[in-house]
């Protein structure tokens, strides 16, 4: 007899959405990250986009609650531009702590800084 299907519980802690990759050049970093943000801003979805360097290696990421099939599938196609990677656990958790911030001040938020800078 299968399993019965889970349903979601306010119990249930919310599922993340994390999608990143990492890219050769800064420049392709931001083709990439500029076409992400767009296609966040033309969907009704809860995500956010960042573009940072780790390592001294320009990286892009979608972060925030699963958004719907037709944005994963545009997210996954824009970065494969660049390399999937994962992103090191206190990474996700400076970016969640900045997507809380942010969401706070309202439902569009964009800062820029430069390289060095501490978040």
């Amino acid at each position: 007899m299968p399993a019965p299907e889970h349903e979601p519980s306010s119990d249930d802690p919310p599922r993340l959405y994390l999608q990143a990759a990492r890219f050769s050049t800064e420049r392709k970093a931001g083709r990439a990250y500029f076409q992400v943000q767009d296609a966040i801003f033309t969907t009704d979805c809860d995500l956010s986009a960042y573009r940072f360097l780790l390592n001294r290696i320009s990286h892009v990421a979608a972060l925030g609650a699963p958004p719907p099939q037709e944005l994963d599938r545009s997210i996954r196609r824009i970065l494969a531009s660049g390399e999937p990677t994962p992103l090191p656990a206190e990474i996700v958790e400076t970016l969640l702590q900045r997507r809380a911030q942010q969401t706070r001040l309202g439902l569009w938020v964009e800062q820029h800084h430069r390289p060095g800078r501490p978040l």
